[in-house]
């Protein structure tokens, strides 16, 4: 037995009145922020879950991007309760974890508009349409990483700010800026104290912050009290001191791109395979659309009768899903995070089967478009990131690629630059299984050390955001986390400052290559 499935935004022609000429899929835009002269890069994802005559029901996920869509610092808000009312073309997002609600009236496809609120009112106008291309009015929400220069009381400073993916218990924050950590500290040229030879010393560190996305307010908090800030489009105000960004991160122009990368692969299936059902293993690869690379990934299909449901469902009767996705590029790695889905009834319709967990311990959710004929396809989605990517995987055949250098690099690994030295190794984690964590239950774990002679440090508490690449390395020192990305040749990697009294690092990047154990 066969089912095929197709997708479910071509699934409006069997609809009529308001419907008929509307479709849900992924809009892209802008917040105009009612409280801070700024537009905000956003993006919202649906999944389809089920239709009938009067309503649809849907999931979705709005991303907030600081600087363009090529970011690696967002806000997301998850709505697993999304109602489309075919008559009134009313569109409800309701579920939201962080308070943001919205309603959009008269939606007929192809963009739309919303006021988005929380407790204390409007925060914005979300403007999104069904275009790659963005026109930008006002200057955009900027990237909080970077360094920002200053001359305060008479003395010139340098503040560094680097943000990084949160641990599991950070993610259980209710601020906006959730799930990221937000580091920062404040060096004087030439202060008192400070070394011989060194042109900038610290003289403040703070390990966390407070951001209001929606008035550009942040709070900084660190040993030695707080320190209030507003950020605007050029740089940052702390009380009356003025910092403008000094390194590269803004982004300006008059347009803005969603960049879209596609998959580019060749189903091959074998002929000589005996017909079977939907049962089985498939194997093959997901696509990732922000990175434009692949994972190796399987899922195990098996299908058995159901005692409860509709009389449809009962005579399909139900499929159990067990995945696997891979975060090395090879096909045989510990680095693997396996998902088992609540069962759900295998009845054939205008939409994807969408499988998730009612319990929400996990942040992956899989919509199936097509499976039958040894070939199963569909999508990745994210509760955090929304829409990941695609895959194409086979039980009696094989998915070839068209570009195997584009296989994900694996994390673990040595690296060095003759200097510093960094061994990572990934393994499963033996903090709580977190649905806000989409790389749960594994962490990363290692050691940093900066010569033979050096002590070893191992890492305190680590985190990885699989949808950019970008990881932290927090070894509890005194200036934060090395905060860093995986390349192709080794890792990139910001190196934290070194604490009270001690030379400012530079807020670049420094290059470690993979070196053999």
């Amino acid at each position: 037995m066969v089912f095929m499935f197709a997708l479910w935004s071509s699934c409006t022609a069997a609809t009529n009145g308001a419907f008929a000429s509307a479709e849900f899929g992924r809009f892209v835009g802008f917040l105009r922020h009612e409280h801070r002269a700024q537009d905000q890069a956003a993006r919202l994802d649906f999944i389809k879950e089920s239709e009938d005559d009067r309503t649809i029901k849907l999931r979705a996920t709005l991303v907030l991007y600081f600087g363009n869509f090529d970011s690696d610092e967002y806000a997301s808000y998850e709505y697993r309760n999304v109602v489309y009312d075919k008559a009134s073309g009313t569109l409800v997002f309701d579920g939201a974890e962080r308070e943001l609600h919205f309603i959009v009236e008269g939606f007929r496809g192809e963009a739309l508009e919303a006021k988005l609120r929380t407790a204390l009112g409007v925060v914005g106008q979300l403007q999104l349409q069904q275009q790659n291309t963005v026109k930008v009015e006002r200057p955009l929400v900027q990237r909080l990483w970077g360094e920002y220069r200053g001359v305060c009381e008479g003395v010139g400073r340098r503040l560094q700010i680097q943000s990084s993916p949160s641990h599991p218990i950070a993610t259980n924050r209710t601020d906006p800026f959730a799930p990221f950590i937000i580091m920062a500290q404040i060096g004087d040229n030439g202060g008192a104290g400070c070394p011989t030879g060194a042109s900038t010393c610290v003289t403040k560190v703070f390990h966390d912050s407070d951001y209001d996305i929606f008035t550009g307010h942040i709070d900084f908090h660190g040993a030695y009290g707080s320190m209030p800030c507003s950020i605007d489009d050029g740089g940052i105000t702390c009380g009356t001191c003025r910092y403008n960004r000094s390194s590269g991160e803004s982004v300006r122009g008059d347009v803005m791109e969603f960049k879209v990368s596609s998959p580019q692969w060749t189903i091959k299936v074998d002929d000589r395979a005996p017909a079977q059902g939907v049962d089985g293993v498939y194997k093959g690869f997901v696509h990732l659309e922000r990175m434009d690379v692949y994972r190796p990934m399987s899922i195990s299909v098996t299908t058995y009768p159901s005692s409860s449901g509709t009389d449809a469902e009962r005579a399909a009767g139900l499929v159990s899903v067990i995945s696997s996705i891979r975060y090395g590029g090879h096909t045989e790695t510990d680095e693997s995070i396996n998902t088992k889905f609540d069962p759900r009834p295998l009845t054939q319709g205008d939409g994807e089967l969408v499988f998730d967990r009612s319990d929400n311990t996990t942040d992956m959710i899989l919509t199936i478009t097509r499976i039958g004929g040894g070939v199963a396809e569909g999508r990745w989605f994210s509760r955090r990131f929304g829409f990941v990517g695609r895959f194409a995987l086979a039980s009696s055949g094989s998915i070839l690629l068209s570009d195997p250098s584009k296989l994900d690099t694996k994390l673990a690994g040595g690296f060095s630059d003759g200097k510093l030295n960094v061994d990572m190794i990934v393994a499963m984690s033996d903090r709580a299984t977190s649905s806000k964590d989409p790389f749960s239950p594994l962490t990363i774990q290692g050691n940093v050390w900066y010569s033979d002679l050096s002590p070893r440090k191992p890492f305190s508490e680590t985190s990885f955001d699989p949808f950019t690449g970008k990881f932290a390395l927090d070894t509890d020192g005194p200036g934060g986390a090395y905060v860093g990305m995986r390349t192709k040749k080794g890792i990139k990697l910001k190196v934290p400052n070194q604490g009270i009294l001690r030379p400012m690092q530079s807020h670049s990047f420094i290059e470690l290559m993979e070196v053999s154990k």
